[in-house]
């Protein structure tokens, strides 16, 4: 699989690879009769016995069988007349993500990994895969965090005082100026804050939809991106803005109507219902912009997330929620 996706922080394949001896590995010509009786002399050998693959005599991998296919071949057929040709496989210079993602989309239990020349030198069987999904989510939940993923952050008991601060404070320090300028966003505003105090109290709401429907697309986004790196964006782009103008529509349809019916002010109402579409309108830069910009300067998309996608949003929403204000009032 040709992924794209280029994170300075990928896993080096070759620590996950079982090595030839660990796994079932025959020669052209065999028999499946003799397949059997080598798994019975050497299966206690074996980390893995879920496909037997078969090399030429320079180590070339030119097919892969299950090991199902064993009860119901005729012993005496050559395993080269029945044997998978299609090979599924990867190479040391790719990643260990992109291997599992590989192996997760062709809903294979494992995958070999040849060399430059095709040569077999092991594969990425089942329980590391597990492995790889596991890691990258750890790392994924230390991102959407505010930390600074390290190996050593996934045991933080056995750490230092220092170590755990210094893996947190740059997010929060930055997390802090996006504050900061939000609060001068709002002492901007000031004098249409105080034509309508209630104003003040729509802003959590505000904040908080815009960023809810930007983080949704985040995750969608990094998916289809992790998944097909080939990702034709305009089209992509295209259709979810036009889910998020539903979506914009709907909530302020209903935060127009809800608002009417407590505060009996349709003035207000519309203000706010605009103010709601405008912001969740805006929510298209960090969801969808901001991923596919890290993307294509070659970082990983999921960087954008987090504390930079919110902290983002959150000034935008400020700032645009004021203007719509300002222009009704």
């Amino acid at each position: 699989m040709k992924n794209k996706i280029k994170n300075k922080k990928k896993q080096s394949l070759i620590k996950f690879v079982t090595k030839l001896g660990g796994f079932p590995v025959v020669k052209m010509g065999v028999r499946y009769g003799q397949v059997i009786q080598y798994l019975k002399n050497n299966s206690h050998n074996f980390q893995t016995i879920n496909y037997i693959y078969v090399i030429d005599k320079n180590g070339k991998l030119k097919g892969v069988f299950s090991v199902r296919e064993l009860f119901f071949r005729n012993e005496n057929e050559l395993v080269s007349k029945k044997m998978e040709r299609k090979i599924i496989s990867v190479s040391l210079n790719q990643s260990a993500q992109e291997a599992a993602i590989l192996a997760l989309k062709r809903e294979i239990k494992e995958i070999p990994v040849l060399d430059k020349k095709g040569i077999l030198i092991g594969v990425l069987q089942t329980a590391a895969l597990l492995k790889i999904f596991d890691q990258e989510a750890a790392a994924d939940i230390f991102r959407l965090g505010g930390v600074i993923h390290h190996e050593r952050t996934e045991n933080l008991k056995k750490e230092s005082l220092w170590f755990s601060v210094r893996h947190r404070l740059p997010w929060l320090i930055f997390g802090m100026v996006g504050a900061m300028l939000t609060v001068g966003i709002v002492d901007f505003f000031e004098g249409t804050l105080a034509k309508n105090l209630i104003l003040a109290s729509y802003i959590p709401l505000v904040i908080y939809m815009s960023d809810a429907v930007g983080t949704q697309m985040e995750a969608l986004i990094i998916r289809d991106l992790a998944m097909n790196g080939r990702l034709k964006f305009f089209k992509y782009f295209f259709r979810q803005f036009l889910v998020v103008i539903v979506l914009g529509a709907i909530l302020s349809s209903l935060l127009f109507l809800i608002s009417n019916f407590f505060d009996g002010n349709f003035s207000l109402s519309l203000l706010l219902s605009a103010s709601l579409f405008c912001t969740i309108l805006t929510s298209v830069l960090t969801g969808l912009l901001i991923p596919f910009l890290f993307f294509k300067i070659k970082l990983d998309p999921a960087d954008a997330s987090g504390p930079v996608a919110t902290i983002l949003q959150e000034i935008i929403s400020v700032a645009v929620f004021f203007a719509v204000a300002q222009t009704f009032l």
